[in-house]
């Protein structure tokens, strides 16, 4: 029992730092914001992110800029938080940075194929973070696929995407997106299979094991309805971690005859009940049950792995939120009734969580 109170004393900063997240309020103050400007000038004034925003122009606000501003945010939350714990423990917390170094990697690559040289991209709408193991100086010298990868030599994504790579010095880009978003979450899980407490490590596979059948799940349905691809592809890139839905539940979606047939199985399993795969909103739907989750379960463990872990998880979800807000109010595209049907954060109140300014 004494493994589940390890990190007590990091409580009180959690306490604090969840208190600073946005609150129904800022929620319906954003939302009926005329402009992009005065949004963003309510964020660097009136809420936790004034630091991450204090050098952001509003009379110039660029999305990717903006979104990796508050990316930064998290992450300075994380390294603020991995003093309180040590070894793998402390390793998950950067998953913060795995995710952004794959999506800057994807866009390089992206950049490359349409022919474009890396020297032209933004580069303030990369993660660029002095914890990165990616060496970006190297990367953007690149000039071709060959070489971005040279460019990588040092990180854990080199040996996949090396493999990839054919004679002419070309990826297949889709096999090398799904490679780099693979061996993500195979870090995320090796990293929870050596915590050293039974306890820890059973709690994060709570906060993280929806996430891995969700892929598995959209994975399977992208690839069979889209894609056509073959078994053996799908079975290669599956997360080798079964949660709410089973290993044969999942086989039985790779081997069905029919994309219906794919649908039919994953309505029937338990997360039937949380999305639809054939809606557009079902990443939305699953988003809303995971915030629901990690409130659940930061409760449940206050003074917990799941309290530490919940409060990144959720600042994951707002930052999303904040950047579907902005970018609505950008184009005018949707009234302030819809836009409150685009967010994870439950506008009706109904959730029951407040912690305050």
């Amino acid at each position: 029992m004494a493994g589940m109170y390890e990190y007590n004393h990091a409580g009180a900063k959690i306490k604090a730092m969840k208190a600073g997240l946005l609150q129904q309020e800022d929620y319906e103050r954003l939302i009926r914001m005329p402009s992009v400007q005065e949004a963003a000038l309510y964020l660097k004034s009136s809420t936790c992110y004034r630091e991450a925003l204090k050098d952001l122009r509003e009379d110039n606000i660029h999305r990717g800029h903006l979104e990796i501003l508050l990316y930064r945010s998290m992450a300075e939350d994380a390294d603020k938080i991995s003093h309180y714990v040590s070894g793998y423990e402390k390793e998950l917390f950067y998953h913060i940075y795995t995710d952004r170094e794959i999506e800057d990697i994807k866009r390089m690559l992206r950049f490359l194929r349409l022919g474009r040289p890396l020297t032209e991209m933004d580069t303030e709408t990369l993660f660029r973070d002095q914890r990165s193991q990616v060496d970006f100086e190297k990367c953007l010298a690149a000039k071709t696929e060959a070489e971005l990868i040279e460019g990588l030599k040092a990180t854990i994504y080199y040996p996949p995407l090396k493999a990839l790579l054919s004679e002419k010095g070309t990826l297949p880009i889709f096999d090398a997106e799904m490679t780099l978003d693979y061996y993500g979450d195979l870090e995320i899980i090796r990293r929870i299979q050596n915590f050293k407490m039974q306890a820890a490590e059973g709690l994060a596979m709570k906060m993280f094991g929806s996430r891995f059948d969700y892929r598995n799940i959209l994975y399977i349905y992208r690839g069979r309805r889209y894609y056509n691809l073959p078994k053996e592809i799908l079975y290669r890139y599956l997360v080798p971690l079964y949660y709410r839905i089973s290993k044969q539940e999942i086989q039985d979606m790779i081997e069905a005859a029919t994309v219906e047939d794919v649908v039919r199985i994953a309505d029937q399993s338990f997360y039937g009940r949380i999305f639809d795969l054939r809606r557009k909103g079902r990443g939305l739907a699953f988003q809303r049950f995971m915030r629901k989750e990690w409130l659940h379960l930061m409760n449940a463990h206050p003074f917990g792995l799941a309290s530490i872990l919940g409060y990144l998880l959720l600042k994951e979800i707002e930052i999303r939120d904040i950047t579907v807000i902005i970018e609505g109010i950008r184009y005018s595209v949707i009234s302030s009734m819809d836009l409150t049907k685009e967010i994870a954060f439950p506008l009706s109140g109904k959730e029951g969580e407040s912690s305050g300014h």
